[in-house]
């Protein structure tokens, strides 16, 4: 597979719960690993470097790339905005770590290879983000979704619509169980967060059909899967 070349793209939830959140970055950070000493080829990682899986996803890249023996791996920011109009998405107020969303999204910025930005006029804010999820479907051999597979809600755009369209055009999808903030109003108006369960967050799924049942494995159990894909696409 010297010659090789694969693109994967990333989708997912921004709003993690945080008791899952170590879990999740500990999968993100094996799978890559997993690519950066099996692979012999080219990686180039499509992603929107938005809070939550793909700024995860991202910096388990970058780490990886350091380690990497066999592997070329490339970071792609595929923006749905212009980078300037975009960072207006990320919270500038300090967290307690003294960084702010912003400079994690303008630092990811720096450290990225190449830069695919939506120019064209927006008909509304939304419609970026379903340009982004067409560009990872159409760009991208796979698709790392943050996911725990629930498909019961499919907006133009999200996650779960942009997982099942890459499976309805025969690309696989891996999918690390991620649970979701879910925002709803509460009885006075007012937005409240209700956390999905917790339990096999960082659980990884190969999904290669919308119709097969999800069988999500520990980690350490599901890269063997990531490594027979890998042998497949030689």
């Amino acid at each position: 597979m010297n010659d090789a070349t694969l693109k994967l793209g990333v989708t997912g939830r921004r709003h993690i719960v945080p008791e899952a959140r170590a879990a999740v970055e500990k999968s993100a950070r094996v799978f890559f690993e997993t690519l950066a000493s099996e692979f012999s080829g080219t990686l180039s990682l499509y992603d929107g470097l938005a809070v939550g899986a793909d700024s995860i996803a991202a910096r388990a890249a970058l780490d990886a790339r350091r380690i990497a023996t066999r592997a070329t791996i490339y970071l792609v920011a595929l923006l749905p905005r212009d980078r300037e109009s975009y960072a207006r998405d990320f919270k500038s107020a300090p967290r307690e770590d003294g960084r702010s969303e912003l400079d994690d999204y303008r630092e990811l910025l720096r450290e990225s290879d190449s830069i695919v930005e939506q120019l064209a006029p927006l008909e509304d804010p939304l419609s970026g983000y379903v340009w982004l999820g067409e560009e990872l479907v159409e760009r991208c051999d796979a698709i790392l979704a943050f996911w725990n597979g629930d498909a019961s809600i499919r907006k133009p755009g999200g996650t779960v619509d942009v997982a099942l369209k890459a499976l309805e055009r025969g690309k696989t999808v891996f999918a690390i169980s991620t649970p979701e903030l879910k925002r709803k109003k509460g009885a006075d108006g007012t937005k409240i967060y209700v956390p999905d369960p917790i339990e096999g967050a960082g659980n990884l799924a190969v999904l290669r059909s919308s119709s097969a049942p999800f069988v999500f494995e520990p980690i350490e159990k599901g890269v063997k899967r990531v490594r027979a894909f890998l042998r497949g696409a030689k």
